[in-house]
Order: C-alpha cells, then sequence, then structure tokens
C-alpha cells in the first residue's frame, strides 16, 4: 500500500468512527445530536510579486467542557514571481477554549501541519510540516454560527525539497498566519 493510500485509508477509517460513534446511543435506533463544529477558514495574500489563497473545511468534535479536537484539510494555490503552485495539506488540532465575554471565546489550538506544494514546470515538491500553537477568538453570531478570527503562529516549522531542509522555530506572523472563518455548531 503506497503512502498516499495509507492516509487516506486512516482518514477514512476515523470518519467512519466517527460518524458511528456520533450516531450510536446503544440502541442505533435514534441517532444523537453531534454536537460538534463545523467549518473552516479562508486567507490570502497578494502583494507585488507573491499572491496566495488557500480553503481549509474542517471539523471538530468535544471531549469535555474546555475542549474540541478536530481535523480540517488544506488546499491552496500561489504564484511567487510568475511561477504558479498548488499545496495539498491536512491539519489535525486541539482547540483549548474559554468564554470571555458575552459569548466570545478566547481559543488557542495546538496543531500539527502537514502539506506538499506541487510547481509547474516539473520542480522538486515542497513537503511543509509546522508544530505549534495559533491563538483566536470565536464571536458569536447567531446562537448556531460562529466567525473565526486566527492571527499568528508560535512552534516550529520545516520544509523539505529534494535534498534541503529548512527549519526554524519561534514566533511568526505573516499573511498565511491571518485566518478568517466561521462555524456551524450541530
Amino acid at each position: 500500500m503506497t503512502p498516499r493510500k495509507r492516509i487516506l485509508f486512516v482518514v477514512l477509517a476515523a470518519l467512519t468512527a466517527l460518524s458511528a460513534a456520533a450516531q450510536d446511543n446503544g440502541t442505533l435506533s435514534r441517532p444523537r445530536k453531534f454536537n460538534g463544529l463545523l467549518g473552516g477558514g479562508v486567507s490570502a495574500d497578494f502583494s507585488e510579486n507573491y499572491s496566495y489563497i488557500t480553503l481549509a473545511p474542517e471539523i471538530a468534535w468535544p471531549i469535555g467542557k474546555y475542549l474540541y479536537l478536530g481535523s480540517g484539510i488544506l488546499a491552496g494555490w500561489s504564484s511567487s514571481y510568475g511561477e504558479s503552485h498548488w499545496t495539498f495539506g491536512i491539519n489535525p488540532y486541539a482547540r483549548f477554549h474559554a468564554e470571555v465575554l458575552a459569548g466570545i471565546r478566547v481559543f488557542a489550538d495546538a496543531d500539527l501541519n502537514l502539506r506538499r506544494t506541487q510547481y509547474a514546470g516539473g520542480r522538486a515538491p515542497v513537503f511543509y510540516l509546522d508544530c505549534g500553537i495559533r491563538p483566536g477568538l470565536m464571536i458569536p453570531v447567531t446562537g448556531s454560527v460562529y466567525a473565526l478570527v486566527q492571527i499568528g503562529f508560535l512552534g516550529y516549522e520545516s520544509s523539505r525539497s529534494g535534498g534541503e531542509l529548512w527549519s526554524r522555530t519561534g514566533w511568526r506572523c505573516e499573511g498565511s498566519d491571518i485566518r478568517i472563518g466561521g462555524y456551524f455548531r450541530l
């Protein structure tokens, strides 16, 4: 089994288990409410020599009063100095949150971001790994809908292309670290 097929198999198995657990109330006769979050985000940056836009649908489920576990799928397009490339990745996370004022929630995502960028013209793909914390706010719009804003990243990041490896740790606040999105409470 190839690595891609293994990853796809694990994701499908996890989603199947999650779906079964969300509907099993002991008798399997009446589905119970899932009580999770369904949503996602978008980030974009358009400058003179670099442009990108990414979309990231996500699903999260509660594991206690202040914790959600979730995962997202990242798809993006970018252009740098006239060369375009596509990026795809996965983003599992744990979201710790607390209500601070009138339903507004402060949160921090402890996340792992794995992605692959394929360049046009046959260049070797680049593999990225980010592991760290992303702070943010969830602002209630209605009883079931939340707007989400995330700014910044604190942690470790690395990339590998061919035989070259690059890495750094610390605080980062670039265009890709400013995310705007929304969630619907199921």
